[in-house]
């Protein structure tokens, strides 16, 4: 599994990099489209849609994008507000009460909620963007170093299960390491890296007291692990 895992994100990388670095900022948001769409699609097929209903759906995340983009920030600054009450309110309570039933009648809310939960990440990763490829790459490095520390803690010292009845392998020890590992680096990375190479982390603790920067980078782990 963990040989799968880092072959798997270094070929991502190897894919990744230079289209953040090297394409037009435009290129790159409609390629992050095309990931978002296929990311649609994946979620229908877990909704127990077939294959022509899940390539649907993939249209219908690919065209909110779009529109997303077309409208303007206003319309992402909605999106991004539904979406952050859904990650903060419904996701951590399927996390206690286990996943509704996606063969019944959530299933076509739950695919619509896939549209809007997609779409708004789009325009948060493409807003992230607008501020450099270093400062993307910041925001998505929490979210790797978190998953991989989780990953070691857990194995080494998990004991309680998070969500037995969803993720069956993840713990609370887990969640620990994550969020002391990732706000230790995130402290390190705003130390060493200068504001003039916009990243979250420095932004966060120059721009913020240092309880409020800790507090933003636990936030998101926190929100990386509900994901």
């Amino acid at each position: 599994m963990l040989a799968v895992r880092i072959l798997t994100a270094v070929a991502l990388l190897a894919v990744l990099l230079p289209i953040l670095f090297l394409a037009p900022p435009i290129w790159t948001s409609i390629i992050a489209g095309g990931f978002f769409a296929f990311a649609g699609r994946e979620w229908a097929r877990l909704l127990g849609y077939g294959p022509r209903a899940a390539i649907v759906w993939a249209i219908a995340v690919a065209i909110a994008c779009w529109l997303v983009a077309y409208i303007g920030k206003h319309a992402g600054y909605t999106l991004a507000t539904m979406a952050t009450m859904f990650w903060c309110v419904i996701a951590p309570w399927w996390l206690k009460t286990g996943l509704p039933d996606f063969q019944g009648r959530t299933r076509l809310p739950l695919a619509m909620l896939s549209v809007l939960v997609l779409a708004a990440t789009w325009w948060g990763l493409d807003a992230a963007l607008s501020r450099g490829p270093l400062f993307l790459l910041s925001i998505l490095g929490i979210v790797w170093v978190s998953d991989v520390a989780a990953y070691f803690a857990g194995r080494a010292l998990g004991r309680h299960k998070l969500a037995p009845r969803i993720s069956p392998g993840k713990t609370w020890e887990g969640v620990a390491g994550a969020v002391a590992t990732t706000l230790a680096l995130a402290w390190l990375s705003s130390r060493l890296i200068p504001i003039s190479l916009p990243n979250f982390s420095t932004v966060m603790f120059e721009s913020f007291p240092a309880a409020i920067g800790f507090l933003a980078i636990a936030v998101l782990v926190m929100l990386g692990i509900v994901g």
